[in-house]
C-alpha cells in the first residue's frame, strides 16, 4: 500500500460523503491508527474478528464503518462485512420473544447477540 494510494482513498471517501477537506486530519489521527490496530488484532487472533460501533444518531458510525471497510479491503486485503441494526430491525415483541427463547435478560435488544453471532460465523 502506498501512501499516495491511501491518500487518494481518503480524499475520495471525504468527497463522496461531503465531509470538509479537513476531515483528512481526523482520518489520519483516528481512523488509520484504528485500522492498524484491527489488522494487528486479526492477525494475532488468526481468525475473523467482530467490531461493534456504538453511538447516538448522527455521530458518524456509518461514516466510520465505510472508511474502515474501504481502507481494510483496498489497502490491507482484509475483507469486511458491515450492517446496521436498522438492517435487521425487529419489533419489540419479536425481541422479547428472542430474549425468552435464548437468554433471559433485562434488555431484549441485547439478546440479539446469539442470532448475530450465527450470522457472523456464516
Amino acid at each position: 500500500m502506498s501512501e499516495s494510494e491511501l491518500r487518494q482513498t481518503l480524499n475520495a471517501l471525504i468527497k463522496q460523503e461531503a465531509l470538509p477537506d479537513t476531515y483528512v486530519n481526523t482520518a489520519e489521527q483516528t481512523i488509520l491508527p484504528l485500522v492498524e490496530h484491527l489488522v494487528a488484532l486479526q492477525r494475532s487472533a488468526n481468525r475473523t474478528i467482530v467490531v461493534g460501533i456504538h453511538g447516538a444518531q448522527g455521530t458518524g458510525k456509518s461514516t466510520l464503518a465505510l472508511f474502515l471497510r474501504e481502507i481494510l479491503g483496498k489497502h490491507y486485503q482484509c475483507p469486511t462485512a458491515s450492517f446496521s441494526l436498522d438492517d435487521i430491525y425487529l419489533t419489540r415483541a419479536e425481541r422479547c420473544e428472542l430474549a425468552d427463547r435464548f437468554i433471559p435478560c433485562f434488555e431484549p435488544g441485547a439478546c440479539l447477540a446469539p442470532t448475530m453471532s450465527s450470522w457472523v460465523s456464516r
